[in-house]
């Protein structure tokens, strides 16, 4: 028994998400899907899920994880304690704002049609134990996964959902659908031998040229903000643009907040011809490291992930 993993070895920013990673997979079933750095939007701007378990006849989870000694204070406030320094922390509501993320892309995405659908916000501490009666009213001792609770994660993370009593409970066409709705489906054989392969690929074109447009007419201006939803290109015009710019042999960093977003700039970047690369592409921490900054921990919440 073992769970489908998206991607299939993910990269982690600290041990304590690789180590929660690692029990739900062992220990969730071979029809759940679990994802890992989860890259979403709200109107806030950008948000990433640790972790998001999708559980056919069960339900969705969204895990925010936090390293170090995680303690609640007297106020209802949370704090993290590791060899770096002690800060104040809001778990919850990082995990919370992902669901209502999550929530809100379907609610947007055109394929998605199952509504609704029950879905739970959960904070896993591994390095913690928190005694029962450390709770507050935003976060009862059943939305936490401590360093006790990983030997059955995956039963504590059902428990917690099967808390969501007033929405439907997706079955495994549900899970299937929002597999395709985050990361995309393949190209059937029945639109291979029906020739849709070709109608896909002139609307690519189609909007490439669009975009090449924008670009030629934004090409005087030194500072330009690019907004838009998911799938309307962005991150097509991002690594367009710093293309040019190499192959016009200036020196370019293609910069993302986003670890998981980062990954898959270095990956796009590196299907280009050498010439016409980015001298830099990652986090825009990262940057600031090759050029002598202290590091600072990886879970800081200042940081997003």
């Amino acid at each position: 028994m073992a769970a489908r993993c998206i991607p299939e070895q993910p990269s982690f920013a600290s041990d304590a998400e690789r180590v929660v990673w690692e029990r739900l997979r062992e220990q969730l079933p071979d029809d759940a899907v679990l994802f890992a750095n989860r890259r979403l939007t709200d109107r806030d701007g950008d948000c990433e899920a640790d972790l998001v378990v999708a559980w056919p006849d069960v339900g969705l989870a969204l895990v925010e994880v936090k390293g170090g000694h995680v303690a609640l204070d007297v106020d209802g406030r949370w704090h993290q304690t590791d060899r770096h320094d002690d800060r104040s922390v809001d778990p919850v509501l990082q995990a919370q704002r992902c669901r209502y993320a999550l929530r809100e892309y379907l609610d947007q995405h055109p394929r998605w049609s199952a509504g609704h659908v029950r879905a739970q916000h959960v904070v896993a501490f591994p390095w913690t134990r928190v005694p029962e009666d450390r709770v507050t009213t935003d976060c009862p001792r059943w939305r936490v996964l401590d360093q006790d609770d990983l030997a059955h994660a995956a039963r504590q993370v059902a428990a917690a959902v099967a808390q969501v009593g007033h929405e439907r409970v997706p079955d495994a066409g549900d899970v299937a659908l929002l597999v395709e709705c985050l990361v995309g489906r393949g190209v059937s054989q029945r639109e291979l031998l029906a020739g849709e392969v070709d109608a896909h690929e002139t609307q690519v074109d189609l909007l490439t040229e669009q975009q090449a447009k924008v670009l030629d007419y934004i090409a005087a201006l030194r500072r330009v903000e690019v907004r838009g939803g998911a799938g309307s290109g962005k991150t097509w015009l991002a690594v367009e643009k710093a293309r040019r710019l190499a192959k016009d042999k200036q020196r370019v960093a293609l910069l993302s907040y986003s670890r998981g977003l980062a990954m898959y700039l270095r990956a796009r970047c590196d299907q280009l011809p050498q010439r016409e690369r980015p001298a830099y592409v990652g986090t825009f921490h990262e940057l600031a490291l090759t050029w002598g900054a202290e590091r600072g921990p990886d879970d800081d919440p200042q940081y997003p992930t």
